[in-house]
């Protein structure tokens, strides 16, 4: 019986991309989705930080930043946190598994790059999602 409850246990657990998942699920309005601006060196005499049409802004409050053309997630701790505590999830064991199992970094970044807002760089947990595909269904990971 210990053992049926143990493979059980194992069977509800859910992967970390899976959470990441829902968490931007959940706050899909809240992210800012750009491009990199990288690779804006000097492009005709401008700056590097010239303006980009992002995908989509936020609405409500900004939690993320997601540039699809490096796969780059920055996420801001302070919602993350708030969001795991909600989902009864141990934010710190669950962000120490992202920077072992999904090589996340903590990192400062410019959230408002390339966009009007002037931003000043904030803490941010930086996720890099593979292009890898899905063995079950074929479909390609951010």
């Amino acid at each position: 019986m210990l053992e049926h409850n143990k493979n059980r246990t194992q069977e509800m657990s859910v992967s970390l991309e899976q959470t990441l998942n829902e968490y931007i699920n959940d706050h899909w309005d809240n992210v800012l989705r750009i491009k990199s601006t990288s690779d804006l060196r000097k492009q005709s005499g401008e700056a590097m930080d010239s303006i980009i049409a992002p995908d989509a802004l936020p609405r409500n409050k900004l939690v993320a930043r997601y540039e699809p053309d490096t796969g780059k997630l920055f996420l801001i701790p302070k919602p993350f946190r708030q969001w795991c505590g909600e989902q009864q999830i141990n934010y710190g064991a669950f962000v120490s598994d992202m920077v072992s199992k999904l090589g996340a970094k903590r990192e400062k970044a410019r959230l408002g790059k390339g966009t009007p807002f002037k931003l000043k760089s904030q803490d941010c947990i930086v996720v890099k999602f593979s292009e890898d595909k899905d063995e079950t269904s074929g479909i390609t990971d951010l």
